[in-house]
């Protein structure tokens, strides 16, 4: 184990824990938080390593800011793939790329793709809802729900 002066720059501890990859995103190499995100500690703060790497490059994060990631890769710390913006806007980066779960990805999800068409086209053939919604072990309102495509419009 090589021994670090414990006044090492933030740069420099950053630098020390990333590796390029084919992309140009500089991959955080050390801990991680169960959500993907680089960690590192620094003046006795843990703090995900992208938002480091911003501030290392430009300074304190406003409040009420988000550090996003314009390459989708939550270790990556290179300073050019982050910019700042609102967690609305951050939501609407999940939306629009991909990457919020729907439908049958959600943990809560109780039916499958399968099992909406099939409700869907019981009730189209003329089944009841209600005799339906108990054969599935969900509420008539749910079913009602599924044939509006109110929910579950991912699935044709």
């Amino acid at each position: 184990m090589t021994n670090r002066p414990k006044d090492i720059g933030l740069a420099d501890k950053l630098a020390a824990n990333v590796r390029p990859d084919a992309n140009g995103c500089l991959v955080w190499q050390a801990g991680r938080i169960s959500t993907g995100y680089g960690k590192l500690n620094w003046n006795g703060h843990q703090m995900t390593a992208h938002r480091a790497a911003w501030e290392s490059v430009n300074g304190p994060i406003p409040e009420g800011m988000f550090v996003r990631h314009k390459c989708d890769n939550r270790p990556c710390c290179n300073p050019d793939h982050l910019e700042l913006g609102l967690h609305a806007d951050n939501m609407r980066d999940m939306t629009d790329r991909g990457r919020q779960a729907t439908g049958a990805r959600l943990p809560q999800t109780r039916l499958t793709d399968d099992e909406v068409r099939e409700i869907r086209r019981a009730v189209a053939g003329g089944e009841l809802q209600r005799v339906v919604a108990a054969r599935f072990g969900v509420t008539q309102g749910y079913v009602s729900t599924l044939v509006a495509h109110a929910y579950r419009k991912d699935v044709a």
